[in-house]
């Protein structure tokens, strides 16, 4: 029921597990609205997804890319795909930081050129997007502009590789909100007096390129 009423307010889906698949089947949500995450998935969670023909499969690694593919292939689908790229840059300010560092998330920076080359050579497989999550719990609405800007600055990069615009560049998130007295909401007029012309800006050189923002707990924390 909570899923249908985010989905019937125009959100998508980021699931990770057979089981939140199905939990969004059931709740309506259409498989165009949602992207397949995580660093392990399995061959039955690639199966399904690739089967509702998802918005994204987002690839954690060059290996998963080529088991995508064999998927799609048996199945004779052509499936779009994203990169989680962990890129070398970090922003300090996030409560949890999740990139600049070696983790289980993502493609390493410095195999970008490989990973676009493996989505590249496989006929069943288009890149259609970037997801990069740099941290969560942020307060600073400047951090998060220099997170956005840092983003999509490397998904200019990603479309030069490939050749062609990208659907989506999936930005994370991070939006925090106050646990305490001691910390200040995040300021969301603010945020959006400085994160416009950022946006505006990537709209102008890459049209057709859709900004994704995962507000999880932006949305949900207040309501219970």
């Amino acid at each position: 029921s909570v899923l249908r009423l985010l989905a019937g307010q125009g959100m998508g889906a980021e699931v990770c597990s057979l089981f939140e698949i199905e939990t969004c089947v059931a709740a309506g949500v259409a498989p165009g609205r949602m992207i397949v995450v995580g660093p392990a998935k399995s061959d039955d969670e690639l199966t399904r997804a690739v089967s509702l023909g998802v918005k994204a499969v987002i690839a954690e690694s060059v290996q998963e890319i080529g088991r995508i593919g064999a998927i799609a292939a048996r199945m004779g689908r052509r499936q779009r795909v994203g990169l989680r790229i962990n890129p070398d840059f970090h922003v300090p300010g996030a409560r949890l930081s999740m990139s600049g560092k070696p983790t289980q998330f993502g493609i390493d920076e410095a195999e970008i050129g490989a990973a676009v080359a493996a989505v590249a050579g496989d006929r069943h497989l288009r890149l259609s997007g970037l997801h990069v999550y740099m941290g969560t719990r942020i307060l600073d609405h400047e951090v998060i502009v220099r997170n956005s800007r840092a983003i999509l600055d490397l998904a200019a990069r990603v479309a030069g590789l490939a050749g062609h615009g990208l659907d989506f560049v999936d930005i994370g998130g991070g939006f925090g909100v106050a646990y305490s007295e001691r910390e200040t909401d995040l300021d969301l007029p603010a945020l959006g007096r400085a994160l416009g012309p950022v946006l505006r800006d990537h709209a102008a050189r890459q049209p057709q390129t859709r900004i994704v923002i995962e507000l999880g707990r932006y949305v949900v924390a207040e309501a219970g």
